[in-house]
């Protein structure tokens, strides 16, 4: 399936996998944009998809994303967690926050030799408490190539923080500023 060309505001509040626009995508989310203020209690928050396995195109975030979960929060500004799928051009503005671990800026944890590529995030990134795997880009990613990636947002955590990743990924052709 397919959601395109969708604008979306308000308040989003959840136990686990709280999005502006899906909780979980399957298929394709282009061209959307998110002002949508999300708060998980659990994990899994992010302003376009929740968990992701298909594709995300062309789609920009502009709300605050929080969860209290701990350990494992998995907060993104466009994907909490993406697991095989694709994330292109898209942007982040919103401030990306949590207590737990894999907080990323356009995801929190990737997985299973996906794609992030010419994505930008422009929002402060922070791990509170003794979280870990905080980045501007991604939290953590396992098999993921990040490619043509910006980063110009704070970032800011306990451990493995970086301004792309916090840890892992095959990275190429990004910036931090």
């Amino acid at each position: 399936s397919t959601i395109k060309g969708l604008t979306v505001y308000g308040s989003v509040y959840g136990k686990a996998s709280a999005s502006g626009i899906a909780a979980v995508n399957y298929g394709t989310i282009e061209d959307c944009a998110s002002y949508v203020t999300v708060n998980a209690v659990g994990f899994r928050a992010a302003g376009i998809a929740a968990f992701d396995t298909g594709t995300i195109k062309g789609c920009s975030n502009y709300g605050d994303i929080g969860s209290k979960a701990t350990p494992y929060a998995y907060i993104g500004g466009i994907s909490g967690y993406s697991d095989g799928g694709s994330i292109l051009d898209c942007s982040n503005y919103g401030k990306i926050s949590g207590g737990g671990n894999q907080i990323g800026g356009i995801a929190g944890d990737t997985d299973n030799n996906g794609a992030i590529a010419n994505c930008r995030n422009c929002g402060e990134i922070v791990g509170t408490g003794n979280g870990y795997y905080v980045g501007g880009i991604v939290g953590v990613g396992t098999s993921w190539s990040i490619t043509g990636c910006t980063n110009s947002g704070k970032v800011s955590g306990y451990q493995a923080v970086g301004g792309i990743s916090g840890g892992n990924g095959i990275i190429s052709c990004c910036s931090n500023s």
